[in-house]
Order: structure tokens, then C-alpha cells, then sequence
């Protein structure tokens, strides 16, 4: 008999047992591609997104949740600590626990000086690096702890309203979850 566990968190739904491994197979793990600055500018918007996790106590578990991104305030873009680019705010209504992710904060806040979600693109060999961080902990101003926990989300791949990628969390010390995701905007 197949489980099915619904999480009622605004639009995430983690799912056990074939429903899982449906959303899996419908969210296959990107393989390394370049990433330009073009690519970054077509992050923004509203996306539905499937989690799935690959490592950690959560393995095998997939979880859908929406992901909506705006353009950064010119004027908040760039750090003082590193190349990177906070290219793009936003919120993301998962609940890291369903992954075995560590919550650094709140992945909902709207604020743009401590936003739920960060997108910081960053020069790169031959193009750019994009990494999501999710919490208002892991998006604060300033320079971030260097022993500090995250979640993260790689992006490997931007193309016709799709991103796809590989995430990680992990305590700092030891990294407790991974996996990879897909988004698509709505």
C-alpha cells in the first residue's frame, strides 16, 4: 500500500512511498553545464520546485514547494566581502527538515536586507557560478560566519523556464543532506 503524507505549508507537499519516486523521475539531476550572465538574468519569477534528496536522513524523500525571485535594490547587490553578486531575492515555502536540511532562518522573509532566499552570482571560469542560499541567517549584510550551517542550492543548468541543479545542507561542520532539484516557472 503506498503512503502519501501531505504537508499542508502554503504549497509544499512531501511525498512518500511511489509518489516520491515519481517526482524524482520527473526531476532528474542536472549534469554540469555553462552558466553566463545571461543565464542569471532569466532566474527571476515565480517557480514551482521538487526537491530530491539523495543523501542524509531524508534520502529517497521528494518535496515540492514554490520559489518566487525578484530583482535585488541596486543599491544592496554588491557585498563587501566578496565578488559575488546578490543578483536576486526572494521566498521559498519548504520546510528544510522535510529534506534533513538545517534551517538557517526563515526561508519566507521578504526583507531585502536579510531575504529568505539570496541568489549571489559570482565570476567564474568561463562564466558564472549561481548559488541560491536559503534563511535570513545565511543572507544577512555583513561577512557570514565562516563555521556556520547552510543550505544551498547549486544551479548547474538555466534553459526555456527551466533551472536545475544540486543542493546541500550541512551543520558546519559536516554536510547532513544533498540531493538536486528542478524548478519551472509557472
Amino acid at each position: 500500500m503506498t503512503r502519501t503524507l501531505v504537508v499542508l505549508a502554503v504549497a509544499v507537499v512531501a511525498c512518500h512511498g511511489n509518489r516520491a519516486g515519481e517526482l524524482a523521475q520527473a526531476c532528474l539531476p542536472a549534469s554540469a553545464s555553462d552558466l553566463t550572465a545571461a543565464s542569471a538574468a532569466l532566474l527571476g519569477g515565480t517557480h514551482d520546485i521538487t526537491f530530491v534528496a539523495t543523501s542524509g536522513s531524508r534520502s529517497g524523500q521528494a518535496v515540492k514547494a514554490r520559489l518566487m525571485l525578484r530583482d535585488q535594490t541596486d543599491s544592496l547587490r554588491r557585498g563587501t566581502w566578496s565578488p559575488a553578486e546578490q543578483r536576486f531575492i526572494g521566498t521559498l515555502d519548504v520546510t528544510p527538515e522535510d529534506l534533513g536540511a538545517v534551517r538557517m532562518g526563515e526561508s519566507s522573509a521578504n526583507d531585502p536586507m536579510q531575504p529568505g532566499v539570496g541568489v549571489y552570482v559570482a565570476p567564474a571560469s568561463g562564466g558564472v557560478s549561481i548559488t541560491a542560499r536559503i534563511g535570513t541567517l545565511s543572507n544577512m549584510r555583513g561577512e557570514p560566519a565562516i563555521d556556520a550551517g547552510y543550505f544551498a542550492l547549486h544551479v548547474r543548468e538555466v534553459a526555456d523556464g527551466l533551472i536545475r541543479g544540486h543542493w546541500a545542507s550541512g551543520d558546519g561542520r559536516n554536510e547532513v543532506a544533498a540531493g538536486h532539484f528542478c524548478a519551472r516557472r509557472r
